[in-house]
């Protein structure tokens, strides 16, 4: 994770630096447009942006399939040009991220006690696991925008910076079927097909709410072409990436997760991971107004 956070710093500060020469050497050139400044500064934008996401559920003790998601998440953002390259924006946004994991079969075997104190062996065999997850966030992203003329109407726009997101919804759904028998080494005996405690393909289905910290950082990097339609709007259409910069999980790392125990249990693969983290990519739809 210190490899990560490292490598973001190095990008914004090498953006920074490459902003800034840009900008010295454009500010040094004798086109007459440029010497006559530009009062584009103050500016708000509205982004739709369609994207494929996932929910990634770390070093779970089996090897989990993974399909992603799609969503349409939403940002408003304020701010200010510094200069005619860099600028500033503060924003407030709306994402979605969902995955579907599933895992074809599943075995475990642990020491438990009846309900008369008798000591027996459960062992558990599962099949067709499926598992849903949704979160959505409510981001507040600040950025450093980077804003590079190629013309008159024509330009792009560069923006990277950090997103504080706050959990608004954070869902999960899973379905299986499991075979449970009992070993008992003091008769000895296996006991299997007894639906009150050990069924045969018992069909299970689960929902719940995932234990998702209560603030969490992301790393959020865009570039997008922009054409201006006038003096105050310009479009823009490009690319964005959003993914948390650590563990967003609240569980409790579990020395011995069973990802069920009994009948009609059927825990989070969440539960039995030992982090996760959110991802989005794909396009960026918008405008920005420019306050003159």
């Amino acid at each position: 994770m210190n490899n990560k956070n490292n490598n973001f710093r190095l990008v914004i500060i090498c953006s920074v630096l490459l902003a800034f020469m840009y900008n010295t050497a454009y500010s040094q050139g004798t086109d007459s447009r440029v010497s006559s400044g530009n009062k584009e500064n103050l500016f708000f934008g509205l982004n739709i942006n369609p994207l494929v996401t996932s929910i990634a559920n770390n070093d779970f003790s089996s090897a989990l399939n993974s399909k992603k998601g799609n969503s349409i998440n939403f940002e408003i953002d304020f701010g200010y040009f510094f200069s005619r390259i860099i600028g500033f924006s503060l924003g407030a946004g709306y994402g979605s991220y969902s995955t579907e994991l599933s895992l074809a079969s599943y075995k475990k075997s642990f020491d438990a006690i009846d309900s008369e104190d008798e000591a027996y062996v459960m062992q558990i065999d599962g099949k067709s696991i499926v598992e849903n997850q949704k979160i959505s966030f409510l981001s507040i992203p600040v950025c450093i925008n980077f804003r590079i003329p190629a013309g008159d109407k024509l330009g792009f726009l560069l923006k990277a910076g950090v997103g504080f997101d706050i959990p608004l919804a954070k869902t999960y759904e899973g379905v299986g079927t499991f075979t449970y028998w009992g070993y008992y080494d003091a008769y000895p005996v296996t006991i299997k097909d007894y639906d009150l405690y050990f069924p045969t393909d018992w069909p299970t289905n689960s929902s719940g709410t995932l234990l998702i910290k209560s603030m969490n950082l992301s790393m959020i990097a865009s570039g997008s072409a922009y054409y201006k339609i006038n003096e105050n709007i310009q479009l823009l259409l490009g690319l964005c990436f959003h993914k948390s910069m650590s563990n967003i999980s609240s569980y409790e790392p579990a020395e011995d997760f069973k990802l069920t125990s009994k009948k009609d249990e059927l825990n989070s693969f969440m539960k039995g991971s030992s982090s996760a983290g959110i991802q989005a990519v794909g396009m960026s739809v918008g405008f920005k107004y420019y306050l003159k």
